[in-house]
């Protein structure tokens, strides 16, 4: 939703998670650790897909998510980074770009995959690979596509999965495209 520009449906994201939560048996506790926990993994997703997407697409659906989020989420979510750096795939990464041009590796090793990618905090790095093949397959992108499907692979994701993931973006085009070709 976040790469088609549909930030305003980000929030219902979160009311269905909610209401998964609010009927679970879980003591209210608990349910708010669960909510916390969704509100951040949509987050993390969120900013994790501005590769694909870019930053001003991110923001707006940041934003729109945020609005959703009760005050007593939104105390408990961190206020200050969580990244760590990236560091087992930095040589094969840099060397693929740097042959490109060199500012171009090191914007992308220190800005997007060092910091931002290779952080498996909230998002692992199969469903954060997961992630970036439907924003890609979205951004049509179809290089950085086939690149990061194979990548997927070698995070864990199976064929299947890296293909339902395909079949999601495909099913998020179809139907945004047929919405906002109805609204004209």
């Amino acid at each position: 939703m976040s790469q088609l520009n549909r930030p305003e449906d980000i929030p219902e994201v979160y009311r269905l998670a909610e209401q998964m939560i609010d009927i679970s048996d879980k003591d209210t506790e608990g349910k708010e650790t669960d909510k916390t926990q969704v509100v951040m993994r949509l987050k993390d997703a969120i900013l994790k897909s501005n590769l694909a997407t870019g930053f001003p697409k991110s923001i707006n659906s940041m934003q729109a998510l945020s609005s959703a989020i009760p005050e007593t989420i939104q105390r408990r979510l961190p206020t200050t980074p969580i990244r760590t750096i990236y560091g087992q795939y930095e040589d094969r990464v840099f060397n693929q770009m740097y042959s490109s041009y060199p500012d171009l590796a090191q914007a992308a090793l220190q800005q997007v995959y060092g910091t931002l990618l290779s952080d498996t905090t909230l998002i692992g790095a199969r469903e954060t690979s997961l992630l970036v093949v439907v924003a890609l397959k979205l951004s049509e992108q179809p290089l950085q596509f086939k690149s990061h499907w194979y990548g997927a692979l070698n995070t864990g994701s199976t064929r299947e999965e890296v293909d339902s993931a395909t079949s999601v973006a495909d099913l998020l085009h179809a139907l945004y495209s047929s919405s906002l070709n109805s609204s004209l």
